[in-house]
């Protein structure tokens, strides 16, 4: 397969033109959303595969303007952005197989930063692609406003949550939708779940301290729900926990 390079910003990433894996997650979007299978070659042909990303490598950065979609083959992405006092907020984690940066799809530039947390591969449908593919194929559109929907309503959960939970509800909650996601996104991803994420960056997410993060995580693991090791977790209890709500990972 013939590969280009692209220098970025934090080094010199490939790329892999005209992909065509039949596991690529734009694919599947592209799937669907309605477009038949013997369209597929075609629309697939106008993804790329780019990588590796290295953690703390970024995708984009607020401020750029939307180039493309994209979707996680392998490794994983925070997203955050600097607050008016200077701190910085994790605003979402993204696992192989979602989609991210689809939110600057109506700003027309990046509200925030995509950096890897792990050694990651990225494909990516540039706009002007996607726009072409919009016009030919008008379920692809009605496809992204649900996804769009989606992100805005599990916006609003955490949101909510981050109001109305107690600290320990919405620890639980965030150990049990990570989990569910992981175990159905990830190969051989059963009993322990990794975090590829920092506590920092979890307690950014939830709106509390590493300190009281790390305060909550000993006592989920003493009342016997969890039990944690270094960047990685088991749920021990099929039960949910008290007063936490259902959530679509979306």
């Amino acid at each position: 397969m013939k590969r280009t390079g692209s220098r970025s910003r934090q080094g010199l990433h490939l790329v892999k033109a005209k992909h065509a894996c039949h596991n690529c997650d734009l694919r599947h979007l592209l799937r669907k959303t309605g477009i038949e299978e013997q369209q597929l070659p075609d629309a697939v042909c106008t993804i790329r595969c780019r990588g590796p990303y290295q953690p703390g490598d970024r995708i984009y950065r607020t401020g750029d303007p939307l180039s493309a979609l994209y979707a996680i083959t392998s490794g994983s992405v925070k997203t955050e952005y600097t607050t008016c006092t200077g701190a910085l907020q994790v605003t979402g984690f993204y696992l192989r197989g979602d989609l991210f940066g689809v939110e600057a799809l109506g700003e027309h530039s990046h509200t925030d930063d995509a950096i890897a947390l792990e050694t990651a591969w990225i494909c990516e449908l540039r706009t002007a692609e996607l726009e072409t593919l919009c016009a030919k194929h008008p379920e692809l559109t009605r496809g992204l406003f649900q996804v769009l929907n989606r992100r805005a309503r599990n916006d609003t959960i955490h949101q909510v949550n981050v109001r109305k939970r107690t600290t320990e509800q919405r620890v639980m909650g965030f150990l049990q939708d990570f989990a569910e996601r992981s175990r159905a996104r990830l190969t051989g991803v059963e009993d322990e779940i990794p975090l590829p994420m920092t506590k920092e960056d979890m307690a950014s997410y939830l709106a509390i301290t590493p300190e009281t993060l790390s305060r909550i995580l000993r006592k989920l693991d003493d009342a016997g729900y969890i039990q944690t090791s270094v960047r990685a977790f088991r749920l021990l209890r099929a039960e949910p926990f008290p007063g936490v709500l259902d959530q679509d990972a979306g």
